[in-house]
């Protein structure tokens, strides 16, 4: 019996069905998952030694339950999962401390992602100290795996706030992997290039421009043979890897090779004989492309491709809201941006508070970055509302609104510094 399958990996986008046949498939994944973990407890429940195969099919009903985006529900049963296996590797260490660490990875995975960001930090903790010993015993098989749950790990600690400390573990799993990557590249480099590239970003919001840059270009490189190679399994990491290469070079100063990197994204995106699969990617692309621009002065395209950027988002949403609402907010909210600059303030205040109404609905799950988005949404609103002297009572209101956030979430002093001096010129505005 294969105890603790690993998730299944998500295919190349270049062959996703229909939005109405996934659901239909992950509907059916679900049920399958379902039944075979009663399957098991009632095996189990006559004979002890089934424990591990309901341990096994808990967790995999956790796993299709996130596949269709119900992370709440996949909660439960991964928990349950784990606990299974501590009490299976205290009986018996040698058998099961490796699914014990696997199963509090996922544990991990899915408090963050209800929520739960400081809580996720235990299992992830954990998973890592089993892994780390089981790597010293035997390197061969264990090193790939202790790689996987330090990124993990770093992943937990950013979203909890502690970007020095996640940065410099994930640093620790590019260190590995980079080690497995030499020994068989064929096997490690596509997962360098992921772990270098998240690495990137994650430097980047920890204020190391430099190293952010070197780390999003080094993947952005892996990537550009790995597709040369095999296009189909490695261009849609290309693209994004090429978005945000364009944000940390455009961090950088260099906006014209900002521009550069995205519209190499969106030449991708655009010019596959089956482009539907990367409208995503081409309204990502196209967004980032739209700041750049803009910081060029090439404020009329700047608009032009945050309309498009919109455009697409719009109907992808209608599809699949969960996914594409998000990207929404930030596409209309950089397009009240961009209205602003050509002397639109109307239309301009309108986006604004387009993004803000996203934001709210997205905020009541609780997460914390639907509540900072819903700070910046507010804050850009009220920006807008000031520049131009519209309707200045409900902009106060706005940007009182996202201080209250950014005090409760003891945001960063520089996000809390602007919401505050957006609200003292709405103040000497009203004043007057």
């Amino acid at each position: 019996m294969r105890i603790f399958g690993r998730r299944r990996p998500v295919p190349a986008r270049a062959a996703a069905p229909p939005d109405q046949g996934r659901e239909r498939a992950e509907n059916l994944a679900v049920l399958e998952a379902r039944q075979r973990v009663e399957d098991w407890r009632r095996m189990a429940g006559q004979d002890a030694s089934s424990l591990p195969g309901l341990g096994t099919a808990l967790n995999d009903l956790g796993l299709r339950l996130a596949d269709a985006r119900d992370e709440s529900a996949a909660l439960a049963p991964t928990r349950e999962s784990a606990d299974i296996f501590r009490r299976l590797a205290g009986q018996d260490p040698a058998e099961f401390r490796l699914f014990l660490a696997l199963a509090l990875n996922n544990l991990g995975i899915r408090l963050s992602r209800t929520g739960s960001e400081r809580a996720a930090l235990e299992p992830a903790r954990e998973a890592v100290a089993i892994m780390r010993d089981l790597a010293e015993e035997e390197p061969a098989p264990h090193l790939p795996r202790l790689a996987n749950v330090l990124n993990g790990l770093g992943t937990r600690l950013v979203e909890a706030g502690d970007d020095r400390a996640g940065v410099e573990t994930i640093g620790e799993a590019v260190g590995i992997q980079r080690r497995l990557a030499d020994e068989d590249p064929a096997a490690h480099l596509p997962k360098l290039a992921l772990m270098l590239n998240r690495h990137g970003v994650h430097l980047g919001q920890a204020g190391d421009g430099d190293a952010a840059l070197a780390a999003v270009g080094e993947a952005v490189e892996t990537w550009r043979r790995l597709a040369e190679a095999d296009a189909a399994a490695h261009l849609p990491n290309l693209v994004m890897g090429l978005i945000n290469l364009g944000t940390q070079l455009s961090h950088a100063g260099d906006t014209a090779a900002a521009v550069e990197a995205v519209q190499e994204a969106i030449d991708h995106c655009r010019n596959l004989p089956f482009p539907a699969p990367y409208r995503t990617d081409l309204a990502v692309a196209l967004n980032g492309l739209g700041n750049f621009l803009a910081e060029t002065g090439d404020r009329e395209g700047a608009v032009n491709a945050a309309t498009e950027s919109v455009s697409i988002l719009r109907d992808l949403a209608g599809d699949d809201p969960d996914v594409h609402l998000p990207l929404l907010a930030v596409s209309v909210q950089n397009l009240g941006k961009r209205l602003a600059e050509i002397g639109q303030p109307e239309q301009a205040l309108r986006s604004a508070r387009e993004a803000v109404d996203i934001r709210r609905r997205a905020a009541e799950s609780g997460r914390a970055e639907h509540l900072s988005g819903l700070a910046r949404s507010l804050c850009s609103a009220a920006s807008i509302g000031d520049a131009h002297g519209i309707d200045l009572d409900a902009s106060l209101k706005a940007v009182d609104e996202a201080i209250l956030i950014y005090r409760a979430q003891a945001a960063s002093g520089d996000d809390l510094a602007e919401a505050e001096r957006i609200r003292a010129g709405l103040v000497q505005r009203t004043e007057v």
